[in-house]
């Protein structure tokens, strides 16, 4: 299992590779806006450090118009939510990228931690994490909710049972 270590301060050049990777993932490649979404709020993370308001999201990433009232059209905190989603899909399939990069809940500027692996002490702890991991798999494949997604939830639980089967059989 993976876990974040206390926030630091990382080099730019390590948080720009390491939304490169992010943007580059199936998670986020057929997204366009999304894309468009992380790069501005990562960019402007590190720009100002913080303090990113909804108002200009809208107009640089939505292209909204000025007179866009955010009172009445909560798009901006849908798509934000939708982004916070993205990202911790895309942070369970890439568990081994050493900088996690998420959006401030609340807000839209980007935090950026760095990964530390914890490495399993036992045979009993390292079969969790398999077990974990199809877990994981199979809640991403049913969210999908397509034929072929559905076929994979199917592979990932018969896969979880019979590993289950084993451990109990030894």
């Amino acid at each position: 299992m993976s876990k974040a270590s206390k926030t630091e301060r990382l080099p730019t050049g390590i948080v720009r590779t390491a939304l490169k990777r992010v943007l580059s993932s199936d998670t986020f490649r057929r997204s366009d806006r999304m894309r468009r979404f992380l790069k501005f709020c990562v960019d402007q993370s590190l720009a100002s450090g913080g303090g990113l308001k909804e108002y200009a999201v809208a107009l640089a990433v939505y292209d909204k118009a000025s007179s866009f009232d955010l009172s009445v059209d909560p798009i901006m905190r849908v798509e934000a939510s939708r982004l916070r989603s993205k990202l911790r899909v895309y942070d369970e399939e890439e568990s081994e990228d050493p900088v996690i990069i998420s959006i401030r809940k609340g807000g839209y500027s980007a935090i950026f931690r760095k990964r530390r692996i914890a490495r399993p002490t036992s045979r009993s702890q390292e079969s969790l994490t398999e077990s974990h991991h199809l877990y994981l798999m199979g809640n991403h494949y049913w969210n999908k909710q397509s034929s072929k997604s559905l076929q994979s939830v199917i592979d990932c639980s018969s896969a979880g049972f019979r590993r289950r089967l084993r451990r109990s059989n030894r």
